[in-house]
């Protein structure tokens, strides 16, 4: 990642890929890459790095996703041609939308994100209405108030409704009160943010302004991406369930109540409470289960 965009990474754990390939299987060893990950986030205009993108797909199977990162557009348009399907936390701890050059936020123009709508022949829509565009460009938004303000979640909604991936970004002090806690090395402070009026606890580097990820749940996320965007529900529902196994490639078992899907359902109150969980078919037990 580009160390101007580090946000509450280790400015001493980053590295460039001048020679290609050959230093992605130095640092992480390829074997590693193919076994243990799925997704991994990259800036492309660090040294070496878009060239790799296509590398790293092709012969480790894994996911590229563009953040932490200056990139001008023209460099994130070549990353998602090159493969790069996803943007890590958009508008976080990247290059702020000029309109001259709209940096990776521009990518959200880039993708038709249509979905491969089919019907049987009694007209009833197939399995493939879940299989999005290969094009499609997927953006996680950390919806929980802070780190994006709810209009830019609106703007971006509104510009490409079929890639936003709601995530937390939340560190392990999700669920906790107020207090000091440690990501990694780093000393964090956990209350509410005082320079921001009304604004909701964050999770802040101590001493600093920097945030270090968040403490909201992934229902809280899908209630305050509808109340942001005026979604419907199934919109911010999925936002949280299809978009998330599409970027991943996953639809097929995940995130849908299709036949032949694995049986992981929530039943959720009107108010988008979690109230019931099955995890393929078996109900999760109450002490695994949150209510908020």
């Amino acid at each position: 990642m580009n160390p101007k965009k580090k946000g509450a990474h280790d400015v001493s754990c980053l590295r460039t890929a001048p020679n290609g390939l050959a230093d992605f299987d130095e640092c992480y060893g390829l074997e590693n890459l193919r076994n243990h990950v799925t997704y991994m986030t990259v800036a492309p205009e660090v040294d070496g790095v878009l060239e790799a993108i296509p590398q790293l797909i092709s012969e480790c199977h894994i996911g590229i996703s563009q953040g932490h990162s200056v990139a001008t557009n023209e460099i994130a348009r070549q990353a998602h041609k090159g493969g790069a399907r996803m943007i890590t936390h958009l508008f976080n701890a990247m290059t702020s939308f000029h309109h001259r050059d709209p940096g990776i936020v521009g990518l959200l123009s880039a993708s038709r994100g249509s979905e491969c709508l089919k019907l049987d022949a009694n007209g009833v829509p197939i399995l493939e209405q879940h299989l999005a565009d290969p094009d499609t460009v997927f953006y996680g938004l950390i919806c929980d108030g802070i780190h994006v303000h709810p209009n830019a979640v609106k703007i971006a909604y509104n510009s490409h409704p079929a890639g936003a991936v709601l995530v937390t970004d939340a560190m392990g002090a999700m669920g906790l009160p107020d207090g000091h806690y440690k990501l990694g090395n780093m000393p964090v402070v956990v209350g509410p943010k005082a320079d921001v009026k009304g604004c909701p606890r964050a999770a802040l580097i101590q001493g600093t302004d920097t945030l270090a990820g968040s403490i909201v749940t992934l229902i809280e996320c899908v209630r305050n991406f509808r109340a942001f965007t005026q979604c419907s529900m199934v919109e911010a529902i999925e936002a949280a369930t299809l978009r998330p196994a599409q970027m991943l490639g996953i639809e097929r078992k995940k995130g849908t109540l299709d036949y032949g899907a694995d049986a992981d359902i929530i039943f959720l109150s009107d108010e988008l409470y979690v109230q019931r969980v099955f995890v393929r078919g078996e109900l999760a037990t109450p002490d695994t289960v949150r209510s908020d």
